[in-house]
């Protein structure tokens, strides 16, 4: 029996959505599957340069396309040009479309196929239907919705979202992101915790600095919270990102240096998920959140904003707290809170990690992920047609 090909598109290479997908390539069974990846390195950040040396020794076949986030009507009609012809090269049994880009480009491509098209948003342009640019996502989502593809919800929150715009609920799927148990890290912690006190309590913020994360608000609220017991506080901000300079200055203008401490985009956040006492996530708007499985992952308490998909992973007063996200002032008064009640934190953490291993392992989302193909599995028989078009 031959093996089903799939080809796998992505453009945005960077954070959970990167994550996801290099899980996915990495753990398809490759016994049933021949696999290609198809990526853009405009976005990469440095995890997805490493990821790439780890894909590269395995028998996933490699292809860079040049494709941006924005739309820019001639780069991307190169882009669908340029993958419209590695389709043929490769003739692919299943495209399986991986954010709003890749997404948009490869369902224009499926509109020639009789089927054999995934697409998962993450998100994608989902939550951005604002505006005139909102509107212009909004009307290419529609558009690609005649046609029956397949689509992959990360969450409940963003099943129903797709729902709206597709009309077509037989064809989407519910597979929550997975993540693989933790394992103990015995690396040495780093400089900034040294001179940490025992009574001190040790916040982990790890997200992309931009507008979405929330990190302008938290820190607003932070700076103007009466209560002169934040200072028993100190911040982790692991990442970076668009806002990076804004944030950094918005920390300084409020003299609020020795509570919050930069430590960049880091590649083995194991260090900080150990040693922190809890994450937070004052997010705008979530579409999964996978530092949340990680932390979680890690026997950590989080505490982060009602919204999105997030209360689909966080049981309040169980393994951690939600937040509305125009009163980030609780979120401050929990800290405060939980900065003289750590017992509580240590417990709700040892659920987080019992909560994440029984309801989101790697495993079932592969698991799920592989039976979709099987049920999308109609191999294309009008390729002759793309042909004369190319």
């Amino acid at each position: 029996m031959r093996k089903i090909k799939i080809l796998i598109v992505l453009e945005a290479t960077l954070g959970g959505i990167r994550k996801h997908v290099i899980d996915l390539l990495l753990g398809l069974d490759k016994n049933k599957f021949d696999i290609i990846f198809a990526y853009s390195l405009n976005r990469a950040d440095n995890k997805f340069i490493d990821d790439l040396i780890e894909l590269k020794s395995t028998d996933i076949s490699l292809y860079e396309l040049n494709m941006v986030r924005e739309i820019n009507p001639l780069v991307d009609f190169r882009s669908f040009v340029a993958l419209a012809r590695l389709f043929l090269k490769e003739r692919p049994d299943i495209l399986h479309l991986h954010g709003a880009k890749a997404g948009a480009l490869g369902r224009f491509l499926g509109i020639f196929l009789s089927s054999g098209v995934v697409y998962t948003p993450h998100g994608g342009s989902y939550h951005l239907f604002n505006g005139f640019k909102g509107k212009a996502y909004y009307f290419i989502e529609k558009f690609l919705s005649f046609k029956k593809f397949h689509y992959i919800g990360v969450s409940n929150d963003s099943v129903k979202k797709i729902n709206l715009i597709t009309k077509n609920p037989t064809n989407t799927h519910l597979v929550y992101n997975g993540i693989e148990p933790a394992l103990n890290c015995k690396k040495k912690f780093m400089e900034i915790t040294k001179n940490q006190n025992n009574d001190s309590l040790l916040v982990l913020f790890p997200a992309l600095f931009m507008a979405a994360k929330g990190h302008l608000d938290f820190i607003s609220a932070f700076y103007h919270h009466p209560s002169p017991l934040k200072f028993k506080i100190k911040i982790i901000l692991a990442g970076d990102g668009p806002l990076m300079a804004t944030i950094k200055n918005s920390i300084h203008n409020y003299g609020l240096n020795d509570n919050f401490e930069f430590v960049g985009f880091v590649n083995r956040m194991d260090i900080y998920y150990e040693k922190c006492d809890v994450v937070i996530l004052p997010s705008k708007s979530e579409v999964f959140g996978y530092v949340l499985l990680e932390s979680m992952s890690f026997g950590k308490p989080i505490i982060a904003t009602n919204i999105d998909a997030i209360p689909e992973l966080i049981v309040p007063g169980f393994n951690g707290e939600l937040i509305d996200k125009n009163i980030l002032n609780d979120m401050i008064d929990k800290l405060i809170y939980y900065s003289f009640n750590k017992k509580i934190l240590f417990e709700m953490g040892r659920n987080s990690k019992k909560y994440v291993e029984d309801n989101f392992s790697l495993i079932r989302m592969i698991d799920l992920t592989q039976q979709i193909y099987c049920q999308s599995l109609h191999i294309e028989k009008n390729r002759k047609r793309l042909e004369n078009i190319l």
